[in-house]
Parts: C-alpha cells; sequence; structure tokens
C-alpha cells in the first residue's frame, strides 16, 4: 500500500508517529477552487504589491468529512506501521459509536485530544502510556462527553437518538397539541373525568424524564415522567452519570 498524494510534511509526521491535523488532509473546496476569493494581495520586502494565493482549508465539521481524512490518514499509517491495522479500525468503530449518541463537534474535540496524547506518548514505553488507540480515555470522555450539552436528543418512546418523542416515527398515536384529552360536548360522559385543577399533581406515567437525563435536574414541577436513568433505569442519576452506560458505549 502506497501513502496517497499528500504533503510530504505530512507523511513525514504518519512515519513518525506525530499528530496530523486533518483539515490539511482535504482537498480544497471545489467551491472556492472556482472563487476569485483565493487571492489576496501583499507587499513584499522592497514594498512592491504583488498577487498572492491564499491558503484554504477544508474545515472538519461532520462524520463525513472525519472519515474522508481518516482514510488518508489510515492509508499513511499503515503504509510505514502495518502492524497497526487493528488498532485503528477499533478506533475508528469507537469514534463512529460516539457520533451516533453525542453531537459531532464534541466526538470531533475528543478525537483530536485523544490523538494528540497518543502522539505526545508515543516515546512511552507501552505499560507508562495513558493514550491508546485501543483503549477509552475516561479523562477525555469526562471532559468532552460527559456534559448534558453534549448529547444528541433522545426519544424516550423508542429509546434511540436523533429525534424527540414528539417527532418519533414509531410513535402511533400522536397528540395534538394543545388538545385536551377528553370530548368538547356541553356534558361529561360518565366514564370521562374532566381535571379539577390545573396545579394538581398530574399522574405518574411509566415514561422517563428527558430534561432530568439530559440535564440532571428537571424543572417542571411536579413532573409527570420519571427521575431515572433512562439506560440502565435505576434512581438516583441520569444517564450522562450512568457507569454502565458510558462503558456500553466502546463495547
Amino acid at each position: 500500500m502506497y501513502p496517497p498524494s499528500v504533503a510530504q510534511a505530512s507523511l513525514k509526521k504518519a512515519r513518525k508517529g506525530e499528530y496530523i491535523e486533518f483539515d490539511t488532509l482535504l482537498p480544497m473546496p471545489a467551491s472556492a477552487a472556482d472563487s476569485d476569493d483565493i487571492f489576496g494581495f501583499e507587499y513584499d520586502k522592497e514594498s512592491n504589491l504583488r498577487l498572492k494565493a491564499k491558503k484554504i482549508k477544508n474545515k472538519i465539521t461532520n462524520l463525513s468529512a472525519w472519515m474522508r481524512a481518516w482514510n488518508i490518514f489510515v492509508q499513511m499509517t499503515l503504509h510505514y506501521h502495518p502492524e497497526m491495522h487493528f488498532l485503528l479500525f477499533s478506533y475508528q468503530k469507537s469514534i463512529c459509536d460516539l457520533t451516533s449518541k453525542f453531537k459531532f463537534e464534541h466526538c470531533y474535540m475528543y478525537d483530536k485530544a485523544q490523538r494528540k496524547q497518543i502522539a505526545s506518548q508515543a516515546h512511552l514505553p507501552a505499560h507508562s502510556r495513558t493514550a491508546e488507540w485501543g483503549k477509552v480515555n475516561d479523562e477525555l470522555y469526562n471532559a468532552f462527553l460527559r456534559d448534558g450539552s453534549s448529547q444528541l436528543p433522545s426519544c424516550y418512546h423508542c429509546h434511540s437518538t436523533g429525534h424527540y418523542a414528539s417527532n418519533c416515527p414509531f410513535n402511533n398515536k400522536p397528540q395534538t397539541q394543545g388538545a385536551p384529552s377528553y370530548p368538547l360536548t356541553t356534558s361529561t360522559p360518565n366514564h370521562v373525568s374532566r381535571p379539577t385543577s390545573t396545579t394538581s399533581r398530574p399522574k405518574q406515567t411509566d415514561s422517563i424524564c428527558f430534561r432530568y437525563n439530559s440535564s440532571g435536574s428537571c424543572s417542571k414541577p411536579p413532573c409527570a415522567f420519571r427521575h431515572i436513568c433512562k439506560h440502565c433505569h435505576k434512581p438516583g442519576h441520569p444517564q450522562f452519570n450512568c457507569m454502565s452506560y458510558s462503558s456500553s458505549v466502546f463495547r
């Protein structure tokens, strides 16, 4: 396997196991190649005005862009270190699993911090390293992914991420917003009871409170949903503080 057509500086870093910024691995955006904005003016040492091309990078803003850069990184690394194929593909799976539960920008910060630590500790003996390709970095996980704001929207109806219960495709009984749960008639049937007070405590349901699991607290008293962990269904902690949830991400 020959290394891809990238800058020699990146190939040198891959051979030495140094940190590589993924933004430098992607080609210039196609939209920028046809734009006049890629050129600018500057003065040389003799105060003459001259035209100079700007350095425009393709930013890593989503998983698709990250995968393109990662594939180039893997090709370079395996060219010089073919024995690392299992570790690299295990790390790729871990990042993909994280992006299915957390926002990409937080996952990318974890990824960059992890790769920087791995590169800085490459010269150390294996038993002295705290960051490895095939090992979860608990310190970085807590720093970038433990916060409730890093999590993707979660549905308490189907227990999947990426949408709320109000937009759940598996919810066969959509509830019209603001509609009452009893018929709008002048008389109430005997088997239907109207609510007697807006301040009465709502009936506790079997559904789990999403607000509690996403932020660790619920500011809507009284709450009709259960304040338990959405992952292990135990009280006392939200999902992002659940030890069994964090360990299951990297299984």
